[in-house]
């Protein structure tokens, strides 16, 4: 892991193997995937990250090979909600 990315990193003669993947092509299609796990389920329509088979985009929602979903425990307040949620991101702290 030798790459030296331009700018600061370089500039401070540090490595960042991490930065060699890190092109725009990489990240675009990353977010692309991201988005249609989002909005389609596991499916490959919209550049998904999904089976690249068997898949009708128009009926992604049935024939999608998983989604994604979050149902919060029980809460009895909006208060409740957001530190169940918290939780979950911040581990508590």
């Amino acid at each position: 892991p030798e790459f030296q990315p331009p700018g600061p990193v370089g500039a401070a003669d540090l490595m960042s193997p991490e930065a060699q993947i890190t092109i725009p092509p990489y990240v675009l299609a990353f977010l692309n995937g991201l988005h249609s796990l989002i909005n389609y389920g596991l499916t490959n329509c919209h550049e998904g990250f999904g089976d690249k088979y068997g898949h009708t985009c128009s009926l992604a929602a049935s024939t999608s090979d998983g989604n994604l979903q979050y149902v919060p425990p029980t809460a009895t307040s909006g208060a409740d909600v957001v530190n169940g949620i918290a939780l979950l991101l911040t581990a508590g702290r």
